[in-house]
């Protein structure tokens, strides 16, 4: 005999707050409010998740989704799962990755949530979401789940800089020890070097972060300029100029946005003709 499938699993308030939580968090948070709450909460919110869409996707599972939950956050949050993310991320066009930290299992504290969810659904009648197609619900929520990390460009192109410069980039033929060591000689020497966590990289290439303190451009002395640089399998090096500090804070959008066309043009053209020389 079938088991039914109880979409009221996945077609709750209680659900459906949570992958909103977890969808701001790590997109937004995450990354602009560094902290042990806004490390937790995705966390906290993926452990009650998880069991409720095994339970709607495998009904026979029932209320033992909560325990192959916990089997599979432990699993996820060990170093045995590193091989899977990076052969998942070497193909897949949503990013994911995760932080080796044994102490995220104190959220299985909160496993008898969805457990008592899946138990008491059928007397749950003031969290039950009607009248929706529970794959309006489902597809989201499993590309949320699984998305834990920005696109790639997120990180090439993140900057705390008071002038930033969102995915202004060249291309140089030739590999960033090659830019480093022609920089070197044009006494241009990057102050911090920073490379990407191996999780977020791709197959066959290389990505660091760059920090030059002060740069003299004829009579512009350019501060804390900050750079990322991509090397590809073919050698090639994408440049990502992502911005630099100013004196002051602008609140003018077209004054911000003339001044990140002009020092864009300045860096580059500076740059290029240093590493050509």
């Amino acid at each position: 005999m079938t088991t039914p499938r109880n979409r009221y699993y996945i077609l709750n308030y209680i659900f459906v707050f949570c992958v909103l939580i977890l969808l701001v968090n790590d997109h937004y948070i995450k990354f602009n409010y560094t902290g042990w709450l806004s490390g937790k909460l995705s966390d906290v919110v993926g452990i009650i998740i998880l069991p409720l869409i095994l339970a709607y996707i495998f009904p026979k599972l029932d209320k033992a989704a909560v325990t192959l939950s916990a089997v599979l956050f432990l699993f996820w949050k060990s170093e045995f799962s590193q091989g899977l993310i990076d052969f998942y991320n070497r193909y897949s066009f949503i990013g994911t990755s995760r932080v080796i930290d044994y102490s995220d299992l104190l959220v299985f504290i909160f496993l008898p949530v969805p457990y008592y969810i899946i138990k008491y659904i059928n007397r749950l009648d003031r969290i039950k979401i009607k009248h929706i197609n529970p794959l309006a619900v489902l597809i989201p929520s499993f590309a949320v789940l699984i998305a834990t990390a920005p696109p790639a460009r997120y990180y090439y192109n993140k900057s705390n800089a008071d002038l930033t410069c969102y995915n202004c980039t060249i291309r140089v033929n030739y590999t960033q020890h090659e830019i480093l060591k022609r920089l070197k000689e044009q006494n241009i020497a990057f102050d911090s070097i920073t490379p990407l966590e191996k999780s977020r990289l791709t197959q066959n290439q290389e990505v660091n972060f760059y920090k030059l303190n002060q740069l003299i451009i004829e009579k512009d002395t350019l501060r804390d300029l900050e750079f990322t640089m991509r090397t590809f399998k073919n050698g090639k090096t994408k440049i990502y100029f992502r911005g630099m500090h100013i004196a002051h804070r602008l609140s003018d959008e077209k004054l911000e946005k003339t001044l990140k066309e002009y020092y864009k043009k300045l860096v580059f053209n500076e740059v290029k003709s240093r590493i050509n020389h």
